[in-house]
């Protein structure tokens, strides 16, 4: 780049001899000669302006780039000698100085004078700056006024003063220097490119120019000067400029902090009045005046509406909405105070609901990107709702407008059912006839739900809140109208519409057919994906274009993830009158005075609930959980292969509580306080584990406990805690319906029948899933099961031979277990369908068995006979891993121990398949023989790892060494003093192998038996091999000699991993040299004299080690 801008004017304008080669061809001479080549001014512009060219192509890359090199201007440019007048004028100065024999100091001096003629001289009137690179930046100006002879800065919408002193530092480019001073005195320079430079530049000539006379033309006319209006651009920009002023001074003025605190101190007021009328309500006892309207004075209900239009119409646009939880709050208080404010702001909502930019409920529940606002909009609209249902009024136009849409829908369910009443029955909602004492403002909002719920599937990213407010609705107290606004909406059809937009296409075609706007594929709806309304319509005075918090268009995008759905999974189940189904928080943010900031706490009812969990796994007469009690904990919640070293971590990382005898060492435990850390730092990093736990505890979502009768169950003559939370679910569900089974609605009923709706279910959170699934079809004979047992078992049959995707079969598996737990009359029909369903007549175009056990007949028989291919061979043994999957629940338990003859065939494969999961039983943890780039498939969604969920749980593992390796071992002093192996190819290593001592640091065991005729020891141990790894080895050492060595007779191997470095492997075993397939399975068993029992799974193996005769039950 050049230095400054006459270099390069000069470069521009410089000379070029064209000979040789380059020769011109010259018109006259008829022929190429000798040219001189330059380029000049002909004539000077008043506005000077000169693009600098900072962007060049690379031609290395191909690449746009940016030139950001120093290129120096100055205030004033003279721009003569780039003229064709000036470089004529210089060329004839050099022919008279070559003429004479010398040059005089007056020539000079007259050059000089020449060249300062004010006919070419200009001024610096503007510089626009690009700061960035070439494929992105901003641009900013500095401008000159020259009325006042000052530069300002115009950024944007920003104008500020400029000093030009600083146009060197700010326009200039090139590399800058910064100089760090180290506290040793020791100055640290970096010098690095300036990204922020002059693009063009701007100069005005300091004499202007007259405009050229107008062309005389003879074929045209010559205007009147009279004619033409001169204008110098002013008078047709001011209306412009002073509607922007007028909307820059609203906005300054609403948008102010002090003006939102004035009028948060009003909403104050109308708190405080009604708080004195409620208190003079209390002091009188008349508590029957709480459904009847409180009389206040007409002005202060004015009062309210205004604030109320400023909280939707101002504050929630405002990127500074100062105290919106308070406003949020006070206006709460009001409407369940006064519950004729509450109905003014119920008709107020539903009038607006006929417009378009300012249809509130539109806005706030469908295209408000601000998740801030929709919240707020929810919690708003829901109180308001509530309260004006008290009425009795209203409750009885309500009842009209239910009995209309009764009405309505006897006629029929057409295609494309309307969202509104129709014909007269419209009079019920009728919004321009508010005083009629027909019209229900709730039952005119309910109906608007059903267009917005139609129109989801174009604005999925941000209508969560929609359904949200049908679930606050829907959960309202049967005391203040719940089951009257419950019957509403299931007969303005809303529970179906909500099982549409979750099911999409995939839903029965009926539904399809009923409601073809809210089952829009996902694929055309992404297309059809934008805004429901301008949200610069939104307020009549002014578009808001600054300061608002509605305007981004991907402000809080999320897209369409399945945890969206949870809300309208909670709004079905609230409709089915299922309580405790809303997720209550599990964190909340509270002020720390001490610090000045605020810090995350465990909400109250989620300290309730861990204290009660805590209080039950305490040791006995401990003041807190020992590591034995948090090892069988976690396990109990789903973790595996706990190592001690990792329980040591976690009760070093929260606080414990230490008890110590008489001179003896203390002993720690886990403190309350430490057991609520670690779940709050668990709530923190993964709340779905807390919530997991708490639903394996017994806890429903809004942390309220399933009753004892749901919890536990006599089993084998003990009352027992049920294994399977999910059949605590279906015995919680049971125990409300058993009488009277939900309904909402024909159409619903039939969509709760699909098996989408349940897949969906399983991705965004079993526990309320279980919920509304038995819900669903508790009390319901096979009529009505067998279609979804049906879906689900060719799911698993299609996924099993990798027809269809794997990803569904955990939903399928989900859909059995919760069926299957259901304890109604019809339990043991649903499992013996579950396990026998073979009418491939009906339902299965290929005519293959399709129940659990009967298709892993069919394919166990065609894996003997070899007629399957390789991907299907294993198919068997999926089988049998989805049979394990539904061996935690008890009632399929019972339904295998009394059909023992339908699968005693399978049973060993069950019982291996059982030990390899290991001696805590647990969903979703086997594994089975598959391609190495077999993925498997994941039939549990809160199945997690050891770590999953212990913050900090592996902050001191990679500095451990062998000492802290004996330390472990402390903890197993009284542990597995046998290892049972069974399932070996090689039978003659089955057994029961007892500890005999320690090798390498590893427990090490052995059993006597019987090998090619001869009595030999058969011993489990670790070593060292060759490599520098360790494994663990089934072997015959020979008599004096050390384990590990050449000389042993190897039969199976498996590596040393991190969980069992000091205990064998349960599973992951490889058959060596003299071993055959299968490999083994390993159980471990507490000594003899441990009178405390770990946990185990249903089966319980043969003592005696005779593996022929089978597992028996417990």
């Amino acid at each position: 780049g050049k230095s400054d801008i006459h270099e390069a004017l000069a470069t521009m304008c410089e000379t070029e001899i064209m000979e040789g080669n380059n020769q011109v061809f010259c018109d006259n001479c008829k022929k190429n000669t000798d040219t001189v080549l330059r380029t000049a001014i002909s004539e000077l512009p008043n506005m000077l302006i000169l693009s600098l060219k900072r962007f060049d192509l690379d031609y290395t890359t191909f690449e746009t780039v940016k030139l950001n090199s120093r290129c120096a201007f100055g205030q004033t440019l003279n721009m003569k000698r780039y003229t064709l007048e000036g470089l004529e004028a210089t060329e004839a100065e050099q022919q008279e100085n070559q003429d004479g024999d010398a040059m005089d100091t007056g020539n000079e001096d007259n050059s000089t004078k020449h060249m300062l003629d004010e006919d070419y001289e200009y001024k610096l009137a503007g510089v626009l700056v690009h700061a960035g690179v070439a494929q992105g930046g901003h641009y900013y100006s500095f401008i000159k006024d020259r009325s006042e002879d000052k530069w300002y800065r115009f950024d944007d919408d920003d104008v500020t003063p400029f000093d030009p002193a600083s146009i060197e530092v700010e326009c200039f480019g090139g590399k800058v220097k910064k100089e760090t001073k180290w506290p040793n005195g020791q100055v640290h320079t970096v010098e690095s490119e300036q990204y922020a430079n002059a693009l063009m530049l701007f100069y005005e000539k300091v004499k202007m120019s007259e405009q050229p006379p107008f062309p005389e033309n003879t074929s045209t006319k010559k205007p009147n000067s009279k004619d033409i209006r001169m204008s110098s651009g002013y008078d047709a920009f001011e209306p412009d400029v002073r509607r922007s002023n007028a909307t820059h001074r609203w906005q300054s003025f609403l948008f102010d902090t002090e003006f939102q605190l004035f009028l948060k101190g009003l909403l104050g007021l109308c708190q405080l009045a009604s708080t004195e009328s409620d208190r003079r309500m209390d002091v009188a006892g008349n508590h029957l005046l709480a459904s009847m309207p409180q009389q206040y004075p007409r002005w202060r209900q004015d009062l309210i509406q205004m604030l109320l239009t400023f909280l939707f119409d101002v504050l929630l646009y405002s990127n500074e909405r100062h105290c919106l939880g308070e406003w949020v709050e006070m206006i709460e208080s009001i409407l369940i105070s006064d519950l004729e404010c509450a109905r003014e702001f119920t008709y107020m909502l539903a009038s607006k609901s006929v417009s378009i930019s300012g249809n509130w409920l539109r806005t706030y529940l469908l295209d408000c990107p601000d998740q801030t606002a929709r919240l707020a909009g929810v919690r708003v609209f829901s109180r308001a709702i509530q309260s004006c249902l008290m009425i009795p009024d209203e409750q009885r136009k309500l009842e009209g407008w239910v009995g209309a849409w009764k009405k309505q829908v006897l006629e029929g369910i057409p295609v494309n059912f309307p969202c509104y009443l129709q014909n007269q029955l419209s009079t019920f909602e009728d919004v321009t006839a508010s005083e009629s004492s027909l019209m229900s403002g709730i039952g005119a909002i309910l109906s608007l739900l059903n267009e917005l719920i139609d129109n989801v599937p174009r604005s999925w990213r941000f209508s969560p809140e929609l359904c949200m407010f049908i679930r606050n609705v829907s959960s309202i107290d049967a005391k203040a109208g719940g089951d009257l606004i419950r019957n509403a909406m299931i007969e303005c059809l809303i529970p179906a519409r909500l099982i549409c937009i979750i099911g999409r296409n995939r839903v029965p075609n009926i539904l399809k057919a009923a409601f073809p706007a809210a089952t829009v594929p996902i694929e055309v709806a992404e297309t059809q994906i934008r805004p429901e309304q301008n949200p610069h319509s939104h307020h009549h005075l002014m578009p808001m274009t600054g300061n608002q918090g509605l305007n981004p268009s991907d402000m809080n995008y999320r897209g369409g993830s399945p945890m969206d759905y949870l809300s309208a999974f909670e709004a079905i189940g609230c409709l089915m009158g299922i309580p405790g189904i809303i997720n209550a928080p599990l964190i909340v943010e509270h002020d720390d005075q001490g610090r000045g900031r605020q810090r995350i706490v465990l909400t109250d009812s989620a300290t309730r609930a861990l204290r009660e969990i805590f209080q039950e796994w305490c040791a006995e007469s401990a003041p807190g959980m020992g590591q034995r009690e948090i090892e069988v904990y976690l396990h109990r919640s789903g973790l595996e292969n706990v190592s001690p070293q990792k329980i040591v971590d976690m009760m070093a990382k929260y606080p414990t509580t230490t008890t110590s005898g008489n001179g003896t060492k203390g002993v720690s435990y886990l403190s309350l306080e430490g057991f609520l850390a670690y779940y709050r730092d668990c709530s923190q990093s993964n709340e779905a584990k807390v919530r997991h736990d708490l639903h394996m505890f017994g806890f429903r979502p809004d942390l309220s406990r399933r009753p004892s009768n749901a919890r536990h169950a006599v089993m084998d003559g003990q009352e027992q805690h049920l294994p399977s939370p999910c059949e605590s679910v279906a015995y919680d569900v049971y125990s409300i319906f058993k009488d009277n089974p939900p309904n909402i609605g024909k159409l619903a009923g039939i969509g709760l029948s699909s098996f989408r709706l349940y897949e969906m279910a399983a991705n965004v959170g079993e526990q309320v899933g279980e919920y509304v699934l038995a819900g669903a079809f508790v009390g319901k004979n096979l009529e009505h099961c067998s279609p979804l047992i049906y879906d689900a078992l060719k799911v698993i049959y299609q996924g099993t031979v990798g027809w269809i995707s794997h990803e569904t079969v955990p939903g399928a598996i989900f859909i059995l277990r919760v069926l299957a737990s259901i304890p109604d009359e019809y339990q043991n029909d649903r499992i013996n369908l579950i396990m026998q369903f073979s009418d491939g007549a009906q339902h299965d175009s290929n005519n293959s068995p399709i129940g659990l056990i009967v298709a892993a007949r069919h394919l166990y028989s065609g894996r003997a006979q070899q007629s399957y291919s390789h991907d299907v061979h294993y198919a068997y043994e999926r089988y049998v891993g989805y049979l394990r999957e539904l061996l935690g629940v008890h009632c399929i338990i019972r339904w295998m121990h009394d059909n023992r003859g339908l699968w005693s065939w399978m049973e060993r494969d069950i019982y291996e398949v059982q030990h390899q999961a290991g001696p805590v039983q647990s969903r979703g943890d086997y594994s089975m023989p598959r391609e190495p780039d077999d993925g498997g498939i994941a039939l549990d969604h809160h199945h997690h790892s050891d770590s999953d969920g212990m913050p900090g749980i592996h902050d001191s593992e990679d500095e451990e060494d062998e000492d802290s390796r004996l330390e472990e071992m402390e903890l197993y002093q009284d542990g597995p003093s046998r290892v049972i192996v069974t399932g070996a190819g090689k039978d003659a290593v089955n057994g029961t192998y007892t500890r005999d001592g320690v090798f390498e640091k590893a427990f090490k065991f052995s059993r006597p038996g019987e090998y090619k005729g001869k009595n030999v020891i058969f011993s489990l141990f670790k070593c060292n091999v060759s490599n520098n790894t360790k494994h663990w080895y089934i072997s015959i050492i020979p008599s004096q000699n050390q384990p590990g060595t050449s000389s042993d007779v190897d039969f199976y191997s498996a590596p040393a991993t991190d969980d069992f470095r000091e205990l064998p492997p349960l599973t992951g075993w490889l058959k060596a040299v003299e071993g055959e397939d299968p490999p083994p399975f390993l159980t471990l068993k507490p000594g003899l004299e441990d009178s405390d029992p770990i946990p185990v799974p249903p089966f319980e193996d043969n003592i005696d080690g005779d593996v022929n005769e089978g597992p028996k039950y417990v």
